[in-house]
């Protein structure tokens, strides 16, 4: 709602700039009329850029979606303890400030610019995801949409989405088996602001690509890289690199240690 009040805002300086280039066309004086245009058109044209900007940001916020997979976790005993080796070194970063999984962490201010709030959700059974099924956790994990189709921008910023079939599954089923812990997460959880969404529409922040939501096997590689994001996003919170190849049976968490330049000016 504050974006909508901030764009309206915008629209309505920018009609009253281009009245004040009217009004100036009026002026006798031959220097302060043209002064008058000049100056009110260039800053009509730069309000009304950002207005459009900004309807861009809004409509790429909500372009992101995916289809959720028809999954059961079954959630045995080799299940939970391998959910909570990876849960532990790769979620413990964002949603542990107060506790395990707990949440609570506004993320936004560890970027070096404020574009928004983006709090970590309670993971445990006191957050919202015990109203979730496994295969809207699933469709998070993988493709970054919460289950009422909300971009999760900053785990869009992550590797998450690679993490196997497996994997994702052996996470949800520690998820399932961990007591409700600390406070109910904030509401609304996380978004953009105004400068955020003009950023997003100008480019200037990356989109993060939505993982494939298909099932797939084992991936390789480390999970340890943050996909490339713009320096001024780099302050997420840091946790010691632990290399994983998909292979070994210790998995790892986020490396934090070496953002690199976006791709959306360069998820």
């Amino acid at each position: 709602m504050p974006n909508v009040v901030g764009l309206l805002t915008l629209i309505a300086m920018s009609g009253l700039l281009v009245y004040a280039s009217i009004r100036a066309a009026r002026v006798r004086s031959r220097v302060a009329r043209w002064v008058g245009i000049g100056l009110s058109v260039v800053l009509a044209t730069a309000v009304g850029a950002l207005s459009v900007l900004t309807i861009i940001g809004l409509v790429k916020a909500q372009a992101r979606h995916a289809p959720v997979p028809n999954i059961k976790v079954l959630g045995t005993a080799e299940q939970i303890e391998r959910g909570r080796a990876i849960a532990t070194s790769f979620c413990g970063a964002c949603h542990a400030k107060n506790g395990p999984l707990t949440g609570g962490s506004d993320i936004g201010e560890h970027f070096a610019i404020p574009i928004g709030s983006f709090v970590s959700t309670n993971l445990t059974a006191a957050g919202p995801l015990r109203r979730w099924s496994d295969g809207e956790i699933f469709r998070a994990i993988r493709n970054s949409v919460a289950a009422d189709r909300r971009w999760l921008l900053v785990m869009s910023y992550t590797n998450a989405g690679k993490l196997s079939d497996q994997d994702i599954q052996a996470v949800i089923a520690y998820l399932r088996n961990q007591p409700g812990a600390g406070v109910a997460t904030v509401e609304p959880p996380d978004g953009l602001n105004l400068l955020g969404l003009i950023m997003l529409g100008a480019g200037m922040l990356p989109s993060g690509a939505c993982g494939d939501h298909r099932h797939h096997g084992a991936a390789k590689g480390s999970y340890g890289a943050v996909r490339r994001v713009h320096p001024l996003l780099s302050g997420l919170p840091r946790v010691p690199r632990r290399p994983f190849d998909g292979r070994r049976e210790r998995p790892t968490g986020p490396d934090r240690t070496r953002p690199e330049s976006g791709e959306g000016m360069a998820a």
